[in-house]
């Protein structure tokens, strides 16, 4: 209604420091885009340096323009990529388990005939994947702390993660087998199993390796099987094609050889059992 030299702070709006001031009228009509450009509207936020002045009150509270801005920022936090793709993955997970554990308990009822045993096996199958999809939520949380680049290649890791599982899958039915006719077997493979890891490139690169010991890395059987994990988390990059089905080809014919000895020396297993 009418102002004495009035000079106005809205440092706490725009985070200009220099007061500006305030007319009843504006002297000069100038159109702008911000609110807060306009000489003769003074806001919730601001206060005042000098002079006096008299007013009507508009809005109040949340209505007003500082008010939609503290309303912003309580308000939910929008979903990054990053959230998104964890979502995504995370439902992956879960349907994963929903549907395997059925077909293993299917699958183990009808062709051995003891459904109480399938269903045992299916629940210990069911354990072991969401074991497997809560260490995904932790290694996104590593990654996220050491600031590793995500991208689409990050939708690779859950085939990865399936080649993976055949392999051992494989891997167990052998150990499995050796286990009933060699008791000190498990003691000779935990020793086996630390030293392979040390001797895989899982807590250093491949190629910080010297030259002569490229060739046994390459000989080593989880070289490719690492390499479809390594690719898209490290660089962010799709595994090479030949990478892919030597890691495939492995893992298939690891399962064929586990499956095979297993079967053939399941009918001894109670003699020695």
């Amino acid at each position: 209604l009418n102002a004495k030299d009035l000079f106005v702070s809205q440092a706490m709006l725009t985070g200009e420091s220099i007061p500006i001031e305030k007319f009843p009228v504006s002297p000069a009509e100038k159109r702008s885009a911000n609110a807060l450009d306009l000489e003769t509207i003074c806001f919730m936020g601001s206060n005042v340096v000098s002079g006096s002045a008299t007013a009507i009150v508009a809005v109040t509270g949340s209505e007003t323009y500082f008010g939609a801005m503290a309303r912003e920022i309580s308000g939910a936090r929008p979903l990054t990529s990053f959230d998104m793709g964890i979502n995504r993955v995370s439902w992956m997970l879960i349907r994963f388990i929903a549907l395997m554990t059925p077909i293993v308990f299917l699958i183990n009822g009808f062709t051995k005939g003891d459904w109480l045993q399938a269903l045992l096996f299916a629940a210990s199958v069911a354990v072991g994947l969401a074991d497997l999809a809560a260490g995904f939520v932790v290694l996104a949380g590593l990654m996220w702390a050491f600031g590793a680049p995500f991208s689409a290649a990050m939708l690779f890791l859950p085939a990865a993660v399936g080649i993976a599982l055949v392999f051992v899958a494989g891997l167990a039915l052998l150990c499995a087998a050796a286990n009933v006719f060699f008791r000190d077997f498990r003691h000779l493979l935990n020793s086996v199993l630390f030293l392979w890891f040390f001797f895989s490139p899982i807590l250093w690169k491949a190629e910080a390796a010297p030259p002569k010991a490229q060739l046994f890395l390459a000989l080593n059987p989880v070289a490719p099987f690492l390499s479809l994990f390594q690719q898209p988390i490290w660089k962010g990059a799709l595994p090479g094609p030949e990478t892919t089905a030597l890691a495939a080809g492995l893992a298939v014919l690891a399962l064929a050889c586990g499956v095979t000895a297993f079967l053939s020396a399941e009918r001894r297993f109670y003699y020695y059992l």
